[in-house]
């Protein structure tokens, strides 16, 4: 059983085969996969936390691919009956499961899935200080790829809270395929609080929106509200201004959402390709479900 709940649990080859079948996807907009499974398969998602793009991209995903899906939002109680476990939960789910996407509103661990999975299991988002967002980074990735280039060679800037779970997904797949460059616009007390992996801390540079003028991507983070004080949250922001200073070849994206981390101007400008970002997530997306399932039947 293969079960993705954090970046280290694919390899450099896991992670170059769902690319290529995102690839794959995206290039032949073949989507209809149903005729290549003999019963149809059944995605369950299991979402304790609010989501938009991650849930629903995982629906769309599954049912491209032909599959069925079941959607779980709360667990078993009662006014009179306290909440079931959540590994109870997960395990009742995978039950009836072939592919489980969860996101639990507290850390995911794989010490729980040895006793709780009974299918594979992908973290669709989970919390604490080490909580990862495996699949956004994968998405984020690829549209990199997609809508500028490789990686390599590439100049990038992360803007925003470093110990943002898609940002800290995305850091672990950089790691390992590293730009040439990567500048990163924070707050100190955001910086002091986030983890840089050790293959990236001699490419980083922490700087201000005022020093990304020759940067070829920018990968706007969600800044969550109350973190800061006001006047050093507005240091972080995208403005018009700022964003007018951009080299007319960067590109803006993000996994958003996007409350006021861009402004109204900088939401309108060419350069921000977060849509078609997050468009290219239904690729990618039914890449991991499928090699999930393909690895769980190798055993």
């Amino acid at each position: 059983m293969r079960s993705i709940l954090t970046v280290d649990d694919l390899s450099e080859n896991d992670v170059d085969s769902i690319l290529a079948r995102a690839s794959e996807f995206h290039t032949n907009r073949h989507l209809d996969q149903s005729s290549q499974s003999r019963h149809r398969r059944l995605l369950s998602l299991i979402f304790f936390e609010p989501s938009l793009r991650t849930r629903v991209g995982f629906v769309a995903a599954a049912t491209r691919l032909g599959w069925g899906v079941v959607e779980v939002f709360e667990r078993r109680q009662s006014p009179v009956s306290m909440a079931e476990s959540w590994s109870d939960t997960l395990r009742m789910v995978a039950g009836y499961s072939d592919v489980i996407v969860a996101r639990p509103g507290q850390p995911f661990g794989h010490d729980e899935l040895a006793d709780a999975a009974a299918c594979p299991v992908i973290n669709g988002g989970d919390v604490g200080p080490g909580s990862q967002h495996p699949s956004q980074a994968l998405v984020d990735l690829f549209a990199i790829q997609q809508l500028v280039g490789p990686v390599a060679g590439l100049r990038l800037a992360i803007v925003g809270d470093p110990r943002m779970r898609a940002v800290r997904s995305l850091l672990a797949l950089l790691a390992r395929r590293p730009p040439a460059a990567l500048a990163l616009v924070a707050d100190a007390e955001h910086l002091g609080e986030a983890c840089i992996p050790s293959a990236l801390q001699s490419i980083v540079n922490v700087c201000s929106w005022n020093d990304l003028s020759e940067v070829g991507v920018i990968y706007i983070a969600g800044i969550p509200h109350g973190s800061l004080p006001l006047d050093r949250r507005n240091a972080l922001l995208a403005t018009a201004a700022r964003v007018q200073a951009l080299t007319a070849h960067c590109v803006l994206l993000s996994p958003m959402p996007v409350i006021d981390e861009m402004d109204a101007c900088a939401r309108r400008d060419a350069r921000n390709r977060m849509f078609e970002q997050s468009d290219l997530g239904l690729y990618v997306r039914m890449a991991i479900l499928e090699h999930v399932m393909r690895s769980d039947l190798r055993g």
